[in-house]
């Protein structure tokens, strides 16, 4: 199997969903509550600066 490089923008949409995920599991245990209203500018934001460092560090790499 070849190694192929990694790819940052999945990486980091990985770990917005995951802390999306997180603040939803602790906000049910201790009883809170999360606004929606703010959830989904959050994610699209957190996917756009996503890709543009994936786009930012496959172009550095190229150099």
């Amino acid at each position: 199997m070849r190694r192929h490089e990694p790819d940052v923008a999945s990486f980091l949409q990985g770990i917005l969903f995951v802390g999306i995920g997180l603040t939803y599991l602790v906000a049910a245990v201790v009883h809170q509550r999360v606004d929606p209203l703010w959830v989904l500018p959050t994610l699209l934001i957190g996917v756009g600066v996503a890709y543009l460092a994936g786009a930012l560090v496959r172009r550095f790499m190229d150099r």
